[in-house]
């Protein structure tokens, strides 16, 4: 588990400059990456299959993805009845990309951020929920400038 001040610590830094945050819960249960990467991203694109949603259009843009992964992930933390912890350490983040995935081109996007690891020695790993859709390799490794263009982040 790791709580509100924790998760704070965790991300207020991630490029050259603070970043703005809305943490909403006083405590996180933290996943596994491989959990994530795995039996819930399967079922994820199951169900963005079932609903019709996996295609990015001006009307299901980035940030629809985004939020909709972070819900879905909320509520898969809430039907697992493993924790007691508020929330699942999983967050929405917007940013300036190189090239984002819908086009290729540059400009605001919408991905997610997972928290996952010990206590001591915490993970931050950016997914695209675009790709997540498709079961394809979401896992993001955000440039330097990328990181700086962070302007907020909510969990």
């Amino acid at each position: 588990m790791i709580t509100h001040a924790e998760l704070s610590n965790a991300i207020a830094y991630l490029g050259s400059q603070r970043v703005m945050s809305n943490i909403t819960d006083s405590t996180y249960a933290v996943p596994s990456l491989d959990y994530m990467l795995g039996d819930f991203q399967k079922w994820w694109s199951a169900r963005m299959e079932i609903d019709g949603l996996q295609k990015w259009e001006d009307d299901n843009d980035c940030d629809n993805f985004a939020f909709r992964y972070y819900a879905d992930a909320q509520f898969a933390h809430y039907k697992s009845e493993e924790s007691t912890a508020q929330g699942l350490s999983v967050g929405i983040v917007f940013y300036m990309a190189g090239a984002r995935e819908e086009d290729g081109s540059g400009g605001g996007h919408a991905i997610n951020l997972i928290i996952s690891g010990k206590e001591n020695q915490r993970v931050l790993t950016f997914i695209e929920p675009q790709r997540a859709a498709y079961n394809r390799n979401p896992v993001l490794h955000l440039t330097p400038p990328e990181l700086d263009s962070i302007w907020f982040i909510n969990f």
